[in-house]
């Protein structure tokens, strides 16, 4: 089935998020800790870069429509950030969207406690998909562990699907950090790897065949500011499905 034999109301929004953190040094300090615990519970850090892809899903599985937006806490501060994404996630969850991820316990725990921390209560958006997460696909939990707790990470995933080439990660300006990138990055593969699920569903690659193509071009267009994306473009995934 065509995107032009679907109704509109048929198509549902999705978004693919994806925020890095660090340990805030400050906080960590009136903890009382000393030095870096392992794990960087979640109360230490704070969110410093997040990517936001937005796309639509139709009934049969395809996907399009994709636009990349990108932050870091450098330019606009945490403050301004937070408002963004907790704004974006009350929005999605009040219209039936779907939010991808790859852990997002993590990130949509995060997001909720610099809310807190900098007393925005207005949206509530983080919250809202953490009391309601029924769609939420968070792909690392979808992929299941092995046994003993070990889970597979986005960077084996994406290396064993293809998903991106070997090599250093390009910057370029306005991008000027890796925690920019790699978000970036993330939300990518992170798209890419959610189109094999739903390949998976139906039983065919209908969804990548119809998907990839129109990814490859939403980050073709942007390589002129995110080069890093180039490394997306250049792996066997792009190249077998959106190659010339």
């Amino acid at each position: 089935m065509s995107a032009r034999t679907l109704t509109k109301g048929a198509v549902r929004r999705g978004l693919v998020l994806d925020v890095e953190t660090r340990i805030d040094r400050r906080t960590l300090q009136v903890s009382g800790r000393r030095g870096t615990p392992r794990g960087m519970p979640t109360g230490l850090q704070v969110i410093v870069a997040a990517a936001m892809l937005t796309f639509e899903l139709h009934p049969d599985g395809a996907c399009g429509g994709f636009v990349l937006r990108s932050a870091d806490c450098a330019g606009s501060g945490e403050r301004t950030l937070i408002r963004l994404l907790d704004r974006e996630l009350a929005r999605l969850h009040d219209t039936d969207g779907v939010l991808v991820t790859f852990n997002g316990g993590h990130d949509l725990s995060m997001v909720r406690l610099a809310t807190l921390r900098h007393r925005e209560f207005a949206t509530g958006g983080a919250a809202r998909w953490i009391a309601d997460g029924s769609r939420h696909e968070d792909l690392m939990l979808r992929l299941s562990g092995e046994p003993g707790g070990r889970w597979a990470s986005l960077a084996d995933l994406s290396a064993a699907l293809g998903l991106h080439a070997p090599g250093e990660v390009m910057l370029g300006a306005p991008v000027t950090t890796l925690e920019v990138a790699k978000c970036e990055l993330d939300v990518v593969a992170t798209m890419a790897l959610y189109m094999h699920l739903l390949s998976e569903r139906r039983g065919n690659d209908e969804a990548l065949r119809t998907g990839i193509p129109g990814l490859a071009a939403m980050v073709a267009g942007r390589l002129d500011r995110s080069p890093h994306l180039g490394s997306a473009l250049a792996g066997r995934l792009f190249q077998e499905y959106a190659g010339e």
